[in-house]
């Protein structure tokens, strides 16, 4: 929490609660022998308008707010007692901030996955997700505000919708009007480079634009229901709605001019779940690159049908692939179906980082198995992409399908699901050009 000490036209000093925020990773980097920079990770302004101390006296035991004050210039740890205090305050005080609020929860309420099998298909899940945000250079920060949906729901359905701090915090998103467009905020959070480890603070774009074109980074409530699904298959992917048996959720990310919806379809039943799958589809280009997720056992996966007849079936998709006639369709080569092979059980990963693992080029595990293999991992493949490589190769177009429509991609989604498998579509909506998109990038690695 961070208070501001402001002077009035009398000449007295007023103290104001002006932001609130949450320190997830609380160790921070060292910054001398005995300091630590401390990174306030989240941060909203308290609105409408900031909270004087003199309204919070009422609410903290005696004393504290002068004890807060006077380490004015400084960051001072406060007890649990006036840390839950300060918050009924700001409840009470400033209704508009209960979303706000909800969402911190949420963040700091995380206590990671276990090893279950729900719970592993949920960190399978989550990585999948968090693949395609970096992908279209997204932040994943949204990732870590999420409560355990029910059994057998998808990981998206516990991601809590992001809150809008511009004052319009309480304002509901579309729960009742599902129709309507997602909630919108103001802070523009762009990914982190997508390395293993990633500590890096979000870029801000303060360009001023119009309330419909506001940088945003927004969540639709979870929950898919049918006039939602009716209004996502216009855009996309028409059918989607006549899905049996089947879960779709859907959360919506954007920074403005583009727009990410992560799409979870769901077979019924984790006993009919096989594993996770991610597609990420560019719209505008027409492209998309499937993954399939292997769980390392001891760094090592075993070889056996089930996993030859997933490999059968990429190198059927494959022949739906055409060559390319324009210069933004090159690629480096045919393949657009990779394995990761995901070191899910080695311990629990942050839910805005990557699963450690090795991505696997389709046709390059053909040529494994083909030596009679009987283990993939990391003592026995000798060449693999690494996330950073793999999500750097897809995001500059590299790597990708060329001439496969819509509806062979809707097929596709439909037999992974119908095979039993979890299926996590990273839409990423963006009308600029190919040579807009290699600036972006480029610019932001420069950063």
């Amino acid at each position: 929490m961070i208070f501001y000490a402001a002077s009035t036209n009398s000449g007295a000093t007023v103290t104001k609660l002006t932001h609130i925020g949450a320190v997830v990773r609380p160790s921070g980097q060292k910054a001398s022998t005995y300091d630590r920079l401390l990174k306030i990770e989240e941060l909203f302004p308290v609105t409408p308008t900031p909270i004087e101390t003199t309204d919070l006296r009422e609410f903290l035991p005696a004393g504290e707010i002068d004890r807060l004050l006077a380490a004015r210039n400084d960051v001072q740890l406060v007890s649990e007692e006036v840390t839950t205090a300060l918050v009924t305050a700001i409840s009470q005080l400033r209704p508009t901030m209960s979303p706000v609020i909800d969402w911190l929860r949420a963040l700091e309420g995380f206590s990671g996955l276990g090893f279950s099998e729900t719970e592993l298909l949920w960190r399978e899940q989550r990585d999948a997700a968090n693949v395609g945000l970096r992908i279209g250079g997204f932040s994943p920060t949204p990732l870590r505000a999420w409560r355990r949906p029910a059994e057998g729901e998808p990981f998206i359905a516990g991601v809590v919708p992001y809150p809008r701090p511009n004052g319009e915090a309480g304002r509901q998103t579309p729960t009742e009007a599902p129709s309507q467009p997602a909630a919108r905020i103001r802070e523009d959070e762009r990914s982190p480079a997508p390395d293993e480890g990633n500590d890096q603070s979000h870029d801000r774009n303060d360009r001023p634009q119009d309330e419909e074109s506001q940088p945003v980074l927004s969540g639709l409530v979870p929950k898919a229901t049918e006039a939602r699904l009716i209004e996502h298959d216009a855009r996309t992917f028409p059918g989607w709605r006549h899905m049996p048996n089947r879960q779709v959720h859907i959360h919506t990310f954007t920074d403005g001019d583009r727009r990410m919806e992560i799409v979870n379809v769901d077979a019924s039943g984790v006993e009919a779940k096989t594993g996770a799958d991610l597609i990420y589809y560019h719209v505008n280009t027409k492209s998309f690159v499937l993954v399939q997720y292997k769980r390392l056992h001891r760094r090592t996966l075993s070889i056996d049908d089930r996993l030859r007849d997933q490999l059968a079936r990429m190198d059927d998709l494959a022949k739906l692939n055409q060559q390319p006639s324009q210069p933004d369709d090159w690629r480096i080569g045919p393949d657009f179906g990779f394995l990761k092979l995901a070191d899910t059980m080695a311990h629990e990963t942050p839910a805005d980082r990557l699963i450690r693992g090795l991505y696997l080029p389709s046709s390059y595990v053909g040529i494994l198995l083909a030596q009679n293999r009987t283990r993939l991992g990391y003592d026995t493949v000798d060449r693999h992409l690494s996330n950073k490589q793999f999500i750097e190769f897809v995001a500059h177009g590299l790597v990708g399908t060329v001439g496969i429509t819509v509806e062979q991609l809707q097929e596709i989604v439909n037999g992974l699901a119908d095979a039993g498998d979890s299926v996590v579509v990273a839409e990423d909506h963006s009308d600029e050009s190919t040579a807009e998109r290699q600036r972006r990038l480029r610019s932001r690695s420069a950063r």
